[in-house]
């Protein structure tokens, strides 16, 4: 999930109330202006499952670099592509044309982005199954001209072992949700991974 702070007027202020719903709107209407996932920025929950009509945009990251803000979408993943959008910051707070862009990444059938960092200009990318039911393994990926505009191409940097992670109460593997950058230098980047399950509460790493 993606959580986004808003600076809103008191309770009670009405003009404080029409803009943040305003800005609620938004983002949906950038994701309409694309093509290639106009048809799944659609009203409603946004489950990610092979349902007829339920494989709607999932936004599960989100990063700021050079004035922009990018979205990193679970789903959905279209004949193997992921996909990341990216905005004008202050235009998706203040109103103005938010200037969508859109990054097609091939990552692979049933893969989907499950966070985002952005280090000295490089994005980075937690990757996991992008529907409930898919076997897909996690890994961290590398995005190089994200920031830039530049065609990205997908860098795979490691695969994450679960298998000696904390298990979930019933026996099952951990699923990763999320990625903090703690250190970064010309030869590697230092990562926390986090879980929201695990009979531990323990990063896989």
């Amino acid at each position: 999930s993606v959580a986004v702070l808003m600076d809103v007027r008191a309770p009670g202020s009405r003009r404080g109330q029409r803009r943040a719903e305003a800005t609620r709107g938004t983002l949906r209407e950038a994701l309409a202006r694309l093509p290639d996932l106009a048809s799944y920025a659609v009203p409603g929950d946004c489950r990610c499952d092979s349902a007829p009509g339920r494989n709607r945009v999932d936004i599960e990251g989100m990063a700021a670099a050079k004035g922009r803000l990018y979205f990193a979408l679970r789903a959905p993943n279209i004949d193997g592509n992921a996909y990341i959008v990216g905005v004008d910051a202050r235009a998706l707070f203040e109103g103005g044309d938010l200037r969508p862009s859109l990054a097609t990444i091939p990552l692979g059938a049933n893969r989907g982005f499950r966070d985002l960092a952005i280090a000295d200009g490089v994005a980075l990318a937690l990757v996991g199954p992008s529907g409930a039911e898919s076997s897909a393994d996690y890994s961290i990926v590398e995005l190089r001209g994200l920031t830039t505009g530049v065609a990205v191409q997908p860098k795979e940097l490691a695969t994450l072992d679960l298998q000696n992670a904390p298990l979930v109460k019933k026996g099952a593997l951990i699923k990763p949700e999320a990625i903090a950058l703690l250190a970064s230098d010309p030869r590697r980047y230092r990562l926390l991974v986090l879980s929201d399950v695990g009979q531990h509460a323990s990063p896989p790493a």
